[in-house]
């Protein structure tokens, strides 16, 4: 539990840095509160989405057109599955973006 709240203005202080590094100690889950070489930013975290949601939708088509093909490979419930787990996942990728999107208008609004 984090035992103290930092400001957004203290975060330029190297004190605050060090106390950011203390948290970070206490708590593995704030990892992402300051630059390290090895965080990832935010355009590889949604590449890493939209390669794992063709990932699915690539898996479904195959698997569809296993049972198509007449293959016993699957039955009627897998491929029903695969193709509702392809259809969730670019329903969400889908709001992730329209999210994104809607956030990034808000700030356009904002005046300085």
């Amino acid at each position: 539990m984090i035992s103290k709240i930092i400001q957004p203005s203290q975060l330029t202080s190297p004190a605050s840095l060090q106390s950011i590094e203390e948290l970070k100690k206490s708590d593995p889950s704030l990892s992402g509160l300051t630059n390290s070489k090895k965080q990832s930013g935010f355009a590889e975290m949604v590449s890493q989405g939209i390669q794992s949601v063709n990932h699915e939708m690539n898996e479904a088509t195959k698997v569809s057109e296993s049972f198509m093909m007449g293959e016993k490979k699957y039955d009627i419930h897998e491929v029903m599955i695969s193709l509702e787990k392809a259809d969730l996942s670019f329903r969400y990728m889908a709001q992730v973006r329209n999210k994104v999107l809607d956030a990034y208008n808000e700030v356009m609004r904002m005046q300085v």
